[in-house]
């Protein structure tokens, strides 16, 4: 880090300004992107791209700010077309899968990887044989080394107070949008007309 800009790369501090508060996350967040790009595997984000087309639905699953990531790849893959299954309920979704786990690849969301629902999800996901997905920050964790693949998510931050753990939650929303835009290039035209259509169909619902 650059002496000058060490301050930024702390947590907020009392008596901010609207402008050091805003340094300061325009530091993290550029920090952050780069130690994801460092980290994040290109062959790996190829391999999972090929799963996720060989399959029919994908299942994703998160608990807290995961859940938000959770609810972006639904947004996201929903809108070009991709059956994507977010469901909060275990139960519902380990049946749902169950039934679906030849033509079905699991998504597991969690910054630590230790998550206790997401493992204990993640082993029933590994004994049904359905490839699996992590987005984490440590390869080594439970849920890295249950998976078939890891997209590594790092905030390249370690702080006390984690207010917010904005960077972690940026750093797997980040991901997900490298991940989308990959899946969007190798399916260009297919993901542009679902596009169309659903953008469309928004529309229409504004309209009396």
């Amino acid at each position: 880090f650059h002496a000058d800009n060490e301050s930024y790369y702390e947590e907020v501090s009392d008596a901010e300004t609207p402008l050091s508060i805003k340094n300061k996350l325009k530091v993290r967040i550029n920090h952050m992107v780069e130690t994801t790009n460092t980290a994040l595997s290109d062959e790996t984000m190829i391999s999972v791209v090929s799963c996720l087309d060989k399959v029919e639905v994908i299942f994703v699953f998160g608990i807290g700010a995961s859940a938000i990531v959770a609810q972006d790849i639904f947004q996201k893959f929903s809108r070009i077309g991709k059956q994507v299954y977010f469901l909060q309920d275990t139960h519902l979704l380990v049946s749902s899968l169950s039934v679906q786990k030849d033509q079905a690849a699991f998504i597991g969301i969690s910054m630590k990887g230790e998550t206790k629902e997401v493992i204990e999800l993640a082993n029933v996901v590994k004994s049904m044989q359905v490839p699996m997905i992590a987005i984490t920050s440590n390869e080594k964790s439970t849920l890295g080394q249950l998976s078939d693949y890891v997209l590594h998510s790092i905030s390249g931050e370690d702080f006390q107070m984690r207010t917010a753990a904005t960077m972690s939650l940026m750093a797997q929303l980040y991901v997900v949008d490298i991940l989308f835009y990959m899946y969007v290039s190798e399916h260009f035209e297919q993901s542009y007309r679902n596009l169309q259509k659903t953008s469309q169909a928004i529309k229409a619902l504004g309209q009396d």
